[in-house]
């Protein structure tokens, strides 16, 4: 099983989100410049472009609401960072099922940064599969997917870094990747 870096936060999840493929439900996707925050347009364009872009399995239905509860979240190293979340679910399929779908399908200009297959045979709770465009990259998708009672349910969770973004020194598992 893959956990992403398991950085749990109380309302992550809570507020209005994209629903992805060129969903406009959300006001707040758009951030507004004040004294403190420097919008970066070229970082925000690329992470709508990579949620509006997802590649899902087939039957993946958007959803405006988180459709389960999630055991884990990917904690981005590099601050600030352009972020998005989508969510979807896929009835009547597996974990297993939907990671190695992802895993073979990753969103257009990204790679899988994350080892597979997982076995099919096995009954997974959640895992995560990673898109970023490069291995060692420190932004990307960090799909998690995890059971739901139809079937599963997919959340994307997106950075990109904005021009000012600053990165701690080390060695950093990128999105999915812990």
């Amino acid at each position: 099983m893959m956990l992403a870096g398991c950085a749990t936060t109380t309302g992550r999840d809570g507020g209005a989100v994209s629903a992805g493929a060129g969903s406009a439900t959300d006001e707040s996707a758009t951030p507004t410049p004040t004294a403190d925050v420097v919008v970066d347009a070229d970082a925000e364009a690329t992470a709508q472009s990579w949620l509006d872009g997802a590649v899902l399995p087939p039957g993946a239905v958007a959803s405006e609401t988180k459709p389960a509860n999630f055991l884990s979240y990917y904690a981005w190293p590099c601050q600030p960072m352009v972020e998005r979340s989508g969510y979807w679910t896929v009835e009547d399929s597996s974990v297993a099922e939907v990671a190695n779908w992802l895993k073979q399908n990753p969103t257009g200009g990204l790679m899988v940064t994350t080892p597979g297959p997982i076995p099919e045979d096995t009954d997974y709770d959640e895992a995560t599969v990673g898109n970023a465009p490069a291995f060692d990259s420190l932004e990307g998708i960090a799909y998690t997917i995890t059971k739901n009672a139809e079937g599963v349910a997919i959340r994307a969770e997106i950075g990109v870094k904005p021009a000012d973004s600053e990165c701690p020194e080390g060695n950093w598992g990128g999105p999915g990747q812990g």
